[in-house]
């Protein structure tokens, strides 16, 4: 081969190598662009998962909240219905109160009436002095819940013992005004009337009725006696 031929077809491979070489960048240049787009595509996915997913939650706690404005709605409901029969419900249920034994401070309140009395809470205070008792469910007529009070029943003791000495004084005043002879002008000092003394007796009772509606019950002896005069 003359050297003339030699030097053509070096440079002609040496073209030849160029152009791979240019093809091999421009290859390099299109796999970058192709990598960036698959990422890019990849990223769009993901974010388009994330908002599916957020879209499913999101969905739920509207389902969730209208499920409990079902729930509201319905309960407002009832309640304006339990109201409306509490307003024309028949309730026949009334209270008394008193000693049932002086002599022992027991006082007694009474339930009168037809109707049952739910969750009955009870007061009584005497002279000062409280006490409560509480019963779930009250139905007859007449039932009763007791209070015994020591200090109301010394207190009975003492005026009671009292009172009988005022009456075998008065006794003993009218057995010597019926000795005295008639127009001699005489006549024994007139002993003076018994004088009871007062105590103070406070009551309170609540309860619901068949349908929930409170009830209250109150009454107030300022100037209770045990009945000596």
């Amino acid at each position: 081969m003359t050297d003339d031929a030699a030097l053509v077809w070096a440079v002609v491979g040496g073209v030849g190598g160029a152009l791979g070489a240019v093809a091999a960048i421009v290859a390099l240049i299109y796999a970058h662009k192709a990598n960036k787009k698959a990422d890019a595509s990849n990223t769009i996915a993901g974010a388009s998962k994330n908002l599916a997913v957020e879209a499913n939650d999101l969905s739920r706690e509207s389902n969730a909240i209208a499920v409990t404005a079902r729930e509201l709605a319905a309960e407002a409901n009832s309640y304006s219905h339990r109201a409306e029969a509490r307003e024309v419900e028949h309730h026949d249920v009334r209270w008394d109160d008193g000693w049932l034994a002086r002599n022992r401070g027991i006082y007694a309140v009474i339930k009168r009436g037809d109707d049952p009395a739910h969750n009955v809470r009870v007061t009584v205070e005497f002279d000062g002095q409280e006490q409560t008792d509480s019963v779930d469910l009250m139905e007859e007529e007449g039932g009763q819940i007791r209070f015994q009070f020591r200090s109301a029943a010394a207190a009975y003791a003492a005026e009671l013992e009292k009172y009988q000495a005022h009456q075998a004084a008065v006794e003993r005043h009218n057995s010597a005004d019926r000795r005295l002879p008639f127009g001699t002008g005489l006549s024994p000092q007139i002993t003076s009337p018994f004088y009871p003394e007062y105590h103070s007796a406070n009551v309170r009772v609540t309860w619901t009725t068949a349908l929930g509606t409170p009830k209250t019950w109150e009454q107030e002896h300022r100037l209770m006696t045990f009945g000596f005069s």
